[in-house]
Parts: structure tokens; sequence; C-alpha cells
């Protein structure tokens, strides 16, 4: 951690990102990156916090955390708007929430995450588990 590295090229098309230095000199990268790539784990080992970016919407209140649980995955300290299932989700973090649409206070939570970085007790499924609970209950429904 603290070290970037060079990797293969970073093929895979992004929208709405950016990179912004801060003031600890640490790299913060918001925004849709390479979702779909195999090396995601290897960017979030990379980042000291990870950002769930989530509106206050419906789309917003209902998006299960997919990017919330790859990141905890990697061990990776995260912050997350208090929107939908997230406060639930990191309830043993309240620190790394913040109000959505609130830069001063997304400001605050990547701080507290950076100075003393946090990880909530969540337990990640593996995809075999999830479907296996899943999959009688869609069955249920065509019959």
């Amino acid at each position: 951690s603290g070290t970037w590295t060079p990797t293969a090229r970073m093929a895979t098309p992004r929208q709405f990102h950016t990179v912004t230095r801060l003031a600890t000199g640490q790299i913060l990268v918001p925004g849709n990156c390479c979702g779909r790539d195999a090396r995601t784990a290897e960017l979030f080992s990379a980042l000291d916090v990870g950002v769930i970016y989530l509106r206050d919407t419906i789309f917003g209140r209902y998006c299960f955390p997919q990017k919330a649980y790859e990141m905890l995955g990697c061990e990776l300290p995260i912050v997350a708007a208090r929107v939908g299932v997230m406060p639930h989700l990191l309830k043993d973090s309240p620190t790394a929430l913040y109000t959505p649409d609130d830069a001063a206070d997304l400001a605050r939570a990547v701080t507290a995450q950076l100075t003393t970085p946090t990880l909530p007790r969540v337990r990640i499924e593996d995809w075999e588990t999830v479907i296996g609970a899943v999959e009688p209950r869609l069955q249920a429904l065509g019959t």
C-alpha cells in the first residue's frame, strides 16, 4: 500500500471518473472503472479508500451493493452514501457513512477512513451460495 506500480494497459472504457491528489498525497479515483475487468481486485488493492457513491433516488435506495462487497472482499476500507442498504451494511462503521450529495461530509468520511481505517464485519458470500439461496425461490415463482 502507498505505492503505485505499472500494470498492463487499462483498455476497458471508463466514464464519469476523476483523479484527485488529496492533501495527504494519496490519490482518490472516484467513478466508474473496470467493473467487469479481471483486474478489479488489483485496482482495489492499490487504493487506500473505496467510495460507494449513491444518490438518494429510487435506484440508489434499491441498488445491490456489489462494489461494496468487492471492495470489502479486498479488505479495502470504504465510505458510502447513507442510502438504501448501506447504513445497515456499515452499521459497525458509522463514520464511514456520509450524507448523499454533501461534498464536505464525503470529505469527512474519506479523511476518517484514511486516518483510522475500519472494516465492517460483513459476511461476504460467494456467488454459489447466493445463487443456491435465490434459485429455489425463482423456480417456485415459475410453478
